[in-house]
């Protein structure tokens, strides 16, 4: 659980997670695999539902070819439309994975 008091700190980290692995084209999983992190817990960062170990973005960054300050970076804007538009991603995803079965 979060100190709902860092809320907004979570969030940008949050989006700079989910904006760097959507540019990459990878899901969760993909990105679970590669970084030795369960996918949960990737989830968990992105929906900024949890606390995280630094060491957890020590082993994503290089997978996601950035630094674990691009993903810490608290001075950035994160749209009003990021949770909105991410859940526009995660359907689409959803529908493509079905029409593949």
């Amino acid at each position: 659980m979060i100190d709902e008091s860092q809320r907004e700190n979570y969030r940008k980290v949050a989006f700079n997670l989910y904006t760097l692995r959507i540019s990459k084209n990878l899901s969760q999983q993909a990105l679970a695999n590669r970084s030795d992190v369960e996918r949960s817990k990737i989830s968990r960062i992105e929906n900024y539902s949890e606390d995280f170990l630094f060491s957890t973005i020590l082993k994503l960054a290089p997978h996601l070819d950035t630094t674990t300050e691009k993903i810490l970076n608290l001075n950035v804007e994160v749209p009003d439309t990021f949770e909105a538009n991410k859940e526009k991603v995660n359907l689409n995803s959803s529908k493509k994975q079905k029409d593949h079965l």
